[in-house]
């Protein structure tokens, strides 16, 4: 089987009108290398990456103290729509906090999902006395933007994509499949229709980041963004 290349997806186009990012990356010297500590870190600063990435590219303000403990998305773009970021790494499937995903519902804003995969299978001897920023650069596979009405309905689905499973420490979450994604990057509307649902509620946007955007000086590569739109609530 060829191995997904999600760069090589031609009806991707360049979307414009994305700002360069002036980011600061917290050292990681004094980090220390012992087993849980260190790879918590590490995932800390890959999802600072990649929370920094989608607000230069879609805009708001990141953890955004709007006084609401229980409302506390990575990104809040106005007074109706947030953003909650997920990344996960080549072949990893993408999880999903129930607990979370019950507060969002609660909500008075329209709450996105962005899910971030980055191209490489082991991520964490990448890193190692490393800057994490200049690494996955050039690592960014893809962007897919949900919204949650979405996620919602994949939780009630029961189809082949979706796997369940209760953390001891941390509670009950869902997994979207790595395959789901892909394919869900690749064909969408045929994907969603496979998975059970009704892809005539949804508008797939089709882009891809332009050569300038950088993050500390870091270019991106240039990488396919899916913006799904739920067509019945106000357009993201």
């Amino acid at each position: 089987m060829k191995k997904f290349n999600p760069h090589e997806l031609s009806s991707y186009i360049v979307k414009k009108r994305i700002k360069s990012a002036n980011i600061w990356e917290e050292s990681i010297d004094a980090f220390g290398y012992e087993g849980f500590d260190l790879r918590m870190r590490y995932c800390t600063i890959i999802g600072n990456f990649f929370e920094y990435l989608t607000q230069a590219i879609f805009g708001g303000v990141r953890h955004y103290d709007n006084g609401d403990t229980e409302f506390c998305p990575d990104l809040v773009i106005d007074n109706h729509r947030a953003i909650e970021v997920k990344a996960c790494a080549q072949n990893r499937q993408v999880k999903f906090s129930l607990f979370q995903l019950e507060k969002y519902n609660k909500s008075s804003y329209d709450t996105y999902y962005c899910i971030c995969k980055y191209m490489m299978e082991y991520p964490l001897k990448h890193f190692i006395n490393k800057k994490v920023f200049p690494i996955l650069a050039v690592n960014v596979g893809f962007m897919i933007l949900m919204p949650i009405v979405l996620l919602n309905q994949l939780r009630e689905s029961g189809n082949e994509y979706i796997l369940f499973y209760d953390n001891p420490l941390w509670g009950e979450y869902m997994k979207l499949s790595s395959r789901g994604i892909n394919e869900l990057l690749a064909f969408p509307g045929k994907t969603i229709r496979t998975m059970g649902l009704q892809s005539s509620r949804y508008r797939f946007i089709k882009r891809r980041l332009p050569d300038e955007v950088k993050i500390n000086d870091n270019a991106i590569k240039p990488f396919p963004i899916l913006i799904i739109r739920d067509r019945w609530r106000v357009p993201f």
